[in-house]
């Protein structure tokens, strides 16, 4: 492992598991192309989903029950 990763690993220990995770969407980001037409269909996912959140469709929770939850999943 070079210098570099060993450095950058000891620094992303200090950010927060939100922006972690943020960190970790972008790097992934760069290793494939965006399909065509993806984007499109986020958004009118997104909008699906805010809809169905405004009609009481959708069960909500915190961002700390979310992480708990996933926390206590067994491997």
């Amino acid at each position: 492992m070079s210098t570099q990763i060993v450095e950058l690993h000891e620094s992303i220990q200090l950010l927060s598991q939100t922006d972690r995770a943020e960190l970790a969407y972008l790097i992934l980001s760069t290793l494939e192309e965006e399909e065509q037409g993806a984007e499109e269909a986020w958004q009118m996912e997104i909008q699906q989903r805010v809809a169905d959140y405004r009609a009481g469709k959708a069960q909500c929770m915190s961002e700390d029950e979310l992480f708990a939850r996933l926390n206590g999943r067994s491997s």
